[in-house]
C-alpha cells in the first residue's frame, strides 16, 4: 500500500508513542488497537468515523465510503496511476 511521507511520520509516532500505551499482554501484534488494547473489530472504524461525522454535523452517510472516495481523489490528484487506485 502506498504511504506518503507525512502519513509514515504519523504512523511512526503512533507506533512509538501511543500504541505501547494501548497494547495489552499478550500483545496481538496488530498495528491498530482500540482504546481497550484489542485489535479493531469489524465495523469499529466505521462506527468511530460515523460518531465524529455526526459530532461535526456533516450531512453525509457511509463513513467508510467517504474515506475510500477521499483517498482515491487525493491519490489521483497527486498523480497516482488509476491501476493502483
Amino acid at each position: 500500500m502506498p504511504v506518503g511521507e507525512r502519513a509514515l511520520a504519523w504512523l511512526t509516532k503512533y507506533r512509538h508513542d501511543i500504541r505501547p500505551l494501548l497494547a495489552m499482554e499478550p500483545d496481538s501484534g496488530y498495528l491498530f488497537l482500540a482504546d481497550w488494547g484489542k485489535p479493531f473489530e469489524a465495523g469499529y472504524l466505521g462506527s468511530l468515523v460515523k460518531k465524529y461525522i455526526d459530532m461535526a454535523d456533516i450531512d453525509k452517510v457511509g463513513p467508510c465510503h467517504l474515506f475510500r472516495h477521499a483517498c482515491a481523489t487525493h491519490m489521483l490528484e497527486a498523480g497516482c496511476d488509476l491501476v493502483f487506485i
